[in-house]
């Protein structure tokens, strides 16, 4: 830093620092060319820490050495060589990553793709597999849920909390991921295997809310003591 520094200072026109720049650059890129090639030799979570890591030391390398303006060319270098050239094998990965629910590496993918303006074919991934868990876990308890609206409700309440603590954890509650669940759970929750299996000759859009009617009438009974009012509003406002 006292080197670039210097030579800025005794040159008014940086050359000297526009050479040096653009040499700083050039072999850091011929460097990710050959190492890019490794990249998917990694499985798609080791590839993205990876990448994500490469970027965060280059970005610690300039803080400390060389002037902030090296900074939006070399992110371009690095977007190209590590980022573009493999979205799809990390996107291969995503699925994994969401369902196990590793915060760290679905935030570190997101960063990744929000650098190259790929956020969006992110967000609707993030819409398919959560809409496709849904689905699977309702088919899966549909016997069950199907006869014990607590049943249903507890897929349902269990689905929620699940990636909405994701969305939080991993994304810091982006809305357009929040958003996406929103409507894939919406989807899920209306026309689900158990609203196929047991509408109990109502329409679709009035089958929910039969079930919900009944688990809280359910509920209600089991009580052996009323209910208070404020425990009556509680109950339907953790139901909602």
């Amino acid at each position: 830093r006292s080197l670039v520094n210097y030579m800025t200072h005794m040159d008014a026109q940086q050359s000297m620092y526009i050479d040096l720049e653009s040499r700083f650059i050039e072999d850091t890129k011929r460097y990710y060319q050959v190492d890019s090639a490794a990249v998917e030799q990694k499985t798609p979570g080791e590839a993205i820490k990876y990448v994500a890591d490469c970027c965060a030391l280059e970005r610690r390398i300039i803080d400390l050495c060389l002037l902030s303006r090296t900074q939006a060319p070399m992110d371009r270098m690095l977007n190209n060589q590590l980022v573009i050239a493999h979205t799809d094998y990390f996107m291969k990965g995503f699925e994994t990553i969401v369902i196990g629910g590793d915060a760290e590496l679905g935030a570190a993918i997101q960063e990744l793709f929000q650098r190259v303006d790929k956020q969006e074919a992110l967000v609707e991934k993030f819409r398919e597999i959560t809409q496709r868990v849904g689905f699977q876990a309702f088919e899966e308890n549909k016997e069950a849920a199907a006869k014990d609206s607590a049943k249903f409700v507890e897929v349902a309440a269990a689905l929620h909390t699940r990636f909405r603590d994701y969305v939080l954890r991993a994304f810091s509650g982006l809305v357009v991921f929040s958003e996406a669940f929103d409507d894939s759970f919406t989807k899920v929750l209306n026309t689900n295997a158990v609203v196929d299996a047991d509408a109990r000759g109502v329409s679709r859009q009035a089958a929910v809310p039969r079930i919900l009617a009944d688990y809280t009438n359910n509920l209600m009974r089991q009580r052996k003591v009323p209910l208070t009012a404020g425990e009556m509003e509680k109950a339907q406002t953790e139901l909602v």
